[in-house]
């Protein structure tokens, strides 16, 4: 019983005292990745020129993009709950290498199909990365601090998309080659990979302190998706639709900016990274603000909100030659996306018990790429049929109703939060047994031990004075 309570009490230790090394690594891993993910969009009429596509070719990428959405977060969650986050982690990061050298080497060849196959596998290895990164966090961060360290996780990430926004066109214009873009993005994964390795080995070594990912003795039906509360069904779909909104608008905006304010491919790219940037630092706030007050239902509905107002601009900016101001709507569009993306993911981690996060943290990919599949067709057949007429106003008022769909199922989660327990409309305290959280039983046989009397036994005492030294330092 003293080995096992010791043990716990090292756990936390470790944990305490590397938590913001892990956090670290985690960063400088993720911006190389996140700086490839969204290339095509940037130096969208590049590529159409080098492989000499149409807008429903273009938007047919986008479709095989999603369609490993569809099946790999879920195996992915499912294998993160069973074999252990970090395994996962390691097999993503293999995969997401590999894809965007094969993206690097079809902008060479000028192979349409080997650049989908590329993209396919990038994007498969940054789903499994992202769903067992997720469930690591839960491993390292209390519900106070949850919220601040994926929000500077999300900064980083867009932090990455402005260097791709400005890095791959300029780029691009400098060399007058796809292929150089490609190979500086490529370079840059390859750079960082010991940071991965780094979070992969700190994530282990928790884990071999005690499996508070995949506790012994939980029985099989406490694991099961139909254990979900049907919040979390509501908060996902509302979220998921908010974000279909935000991204539908965003992917086009790189050529919206070209052919209807005559903007270049490097201007464009600076527009969009001056928009992740305000979206970067809302991301910041909103992290504090959730961790501060809880309230992340009333987030999603402010984050839905916010998107259809940025969309609104969209349509209803004038059309003018070169001027600056056309980048406001974008801002607003992507402030939002921010926040309803943090929103789904602290939300989950308040509703669902670590033995079953990795399969609930993938649901949310996997609606997402239902809906982003079938979506590139919808959105490119309009643009296609509309585009010389009326640019992309077609397109944008269809992701103006996905934005009112989301606001409304917004509401609705709202109040079928204050009906209910309130998990999302307010922060748990860390209260002494709230800092056993990462325990498998939840802490209960640690109370019971240190509840009794320490008199009778004196590394019971001892290991009672040592459980509130880390209990104190860890609030």
């Amino acid at each position: 019983m003293t080995e096992g309570l010791e043990s716990k009490i090292a756990q936390t230790n470790f944990k305490a005292r590397y938590k913001w090394f892990f956090l670290a690594a985690v960063l400088l891993c993720e911006i190389a990745h996140m700086y490839n993910l969204q290339a095509i969009y940037t130096i969208q009429v590049p590529i159409q020129e080098r492989y000499h596509l149409d807008e429903i070719q273009f938007s047919r990428i986008i479709t095989f993009e999603s369609i490993p959405g569809l099946a790999v977060p879920l195996s992915a969650g499912l294998l993160a709950d069973k074999y252990g986050s970090s395994l996962i982690f390691a097999i993503g990061l293999i995969m997401n290498y590999l894809g965007q050298f094969i993206t690097t080497y079809s902008s060479h060849i000028a192979n349409y199909w080997v650049l989908i196959a590329g993209r396919v596998l990038l994007v498969s290895g940054l789903n499994t990365m992202t769903v067992s990164k997720n469930k690591m966090f839960k491993n390292w961060f209390n519900n106070k601090e949850i919220a601040k360290a994926l929000s500077t996780c999300s900064l980083i990430d867009y932090t990455a998309i402005i260097l791709c926004d400005i890095g791959y066109p300029n780029i691009y214009e400098q060399y007058d080659s796809l292929f150089v873009a490609f190979m500086v993005g490529s370079v840059f994964i390859a750079s960082t990979a010991i940071f991965g390795i780094i979070q992969v080995f700190l994530n282990a070594k928790l884990l071999r302190f005690g499996n508070i990912e995949n506790p012994q003795g939980v029985p099989p039906s406490e694991k099961s998706i139909r254990n979900f509360p049907r919040i979390y069904w509501l908060l996902i779909t509302c979220c998921v639709t908010g974000f279909l909104s935000y991204y539908g608008t965003k992917i086009y905006s790189a050529k919206f900016f070209q052919i209807t304010f005559h903007f270049t491919v490097g201007e464009a790219g600076i527009m969009l990274a001056v928009a992740m940037a305000a979206s970067g630092g809302f991301a910041m706030l909103t992290g504090y603000l959730l961790d501060r007050f809880g309230k992340v239902s009333m987030g999603v509905i402010i984050a839905c909100l916010v998107i259809i107002t940025g969309v609104s601009g969209n349509l209803i900016f004038p059309h003018c030659f070169r001027c600056v101001m056309a980048v406001a709507p974008l801002v607003v569009l992507s402030i939002g996306g921010s926040i309803v993306q943090l929103c789904n993911t602290v939300g989950v981690l308040r509703l669902i018990k670590a033995q079953s996060l990795g399969v609930a943290l993938s649901f949310y990919s996997l609606i997402q790429a239902f809906l982003m599949m079938l979506y590139p067709m919808l959105g490119g057949y309009i643009s296609e049929k509309t585009i010389s007429d009326s640019g992309y106003f077609w397109v944008f008022l269809m992701n103006l109703g996905f934005g009112i769909v989301a606001v409304t199922l917004a509401l609705v989660l709202f109040v079928v939060d204050k009906r209910g327990d309130k998990k999302l409309s307010m922060v748990p305290p860390v209260s002494v047994r709230g800092s056993y959280a990462i325990l498998p039983d939840g802490g209960n046989q640690l109370v019971n031990e240190i509840s009794a009397d320490p008199s009778t036994d004196p590394n019971l005492l001892q290991s009672q004075l040592l459980v509130n030294d880390v209990v104190t330092s860890a609030e």
